[in-house]
């Protein structure tokens, strides 16, 4: 018997067992994946893109965003009220990717507060609302090795299996018994533990919510941040580049197109104004 089954080898389910195994080293703990061990990932074929150990952001470019602003990323905040708390965990977090990178000279941007808030005060004047955070950019090679030394790290001290789906969850007395069918033989089997976390990701979204059914949990819609990509000539963001990774955060809102005049209507965080840009068909 384990004490904890995860389900789902992505970013949840790496830090949970890294932090489980740093108050105690001696858990048992298996992770079960229906994708594959991240060298054998095809980051250009179908499921690859987004399953197996590492999930969907392990061939991204890396950018660890470090922000506590409501309006920038999740909603941790509605968990931890502490924003203490929550600058720590966050901190943790960075130095956890840069204890498995072997490459130690990886730049944060943001940390020019002065400049940036001069930045802040100029997007205001011209009817915009600059978000700022720090952000550390690991670069998609080096989140991809990062990966693999994390990897190496839990292999010897946790039961990790890929092509693992998970076909059911069965609360009992003393924990849960999970269904599980190998994908690679062809064949099912059962697992018990006192703890059972579920991390499926976005890609798992239809699994998590039929396993939420099955066992009575009330389920709640987040927020899904859409970004729209804005270029512009590079002596106009040169200063914002130099001091910051940072974007001009466009949030979209429900509109309507207008098949004549294809205008997209859209509306800046933080601000009321709407912004009419051309759009192309």
């Amino acid at each position: 018997m384990y004490d904890i089954i995860c389900i789902g080898a992505g970013a949840s389910g790496i830090f949970l067992a890294l932090s489980l195994l740093e108050k105690n080293a001696n858990l048992k703990i298996l992770i079960l994946d229906k994708g594959k061990a991240l060298t054998d990932r095809n980051r250009k074929k179908g499921a690859d893109v987004v399953e197996g150990f590492g999930g969907a952001g392990s061939f991204s470019d890396g950018k660890l965003v470090m922000s506590i602003e409501r309006e920038y990323g999740g909603n941790l905040q509605d968990y931890i009220h502490d924003l203490n708390l929550f600058q720590t965990l966050m901190n943790k977090v960075d130095e956890t990717y840069m204890r498995f990178s072997d490459k130690k000279d990886i730049r944060v941007y943001g940390d020019a507060d002065r400049d940036i808030e001069k930045i802040k005060m100029r997007a205001g004047r011209a009817g915009l609302h600059l978000l700022s955070a720090r952000i550390r950019h690991l670069g998609t090679d080096n989140n991809y090795e990062i990966l693999k030394n994390m990897f190496v790290y839990l292999q010897n001290k946790v039961d990790i299996r890929f092509l693992s789906e998970v076909c059911f969850i069965e609360p009992k007395d003393r924990g849960f018994t999970v269904g599980i069918r190998d994908l690679a033989n062809n064949n099912e089997y059962q697992a018990s533990s006192k703890y059972c976390v579920l991390a499926p990701g976005r890609r798992g979204m239809k699994f998590f919510k039929k396993v939420a059914k099955d066992l009575g949990l009330p389920l709640i819609n987040n927020q899904v941040d859409i970004g729209v990509r804005v270029e512009f000539w590079s002596h106009v963001m040169d200063i914002v580049i130099t001091m910051t990774v940072r974007k001009l955060q466009i949030r979209t809102m429900p509109c309507l197109f207008q098949p004549n005049l294809h205008n997209l209507s859209m509306t800046l965080l933080g601000t009321a104004r709407q912004w009419q840009g051309s759009a192309m068909l």
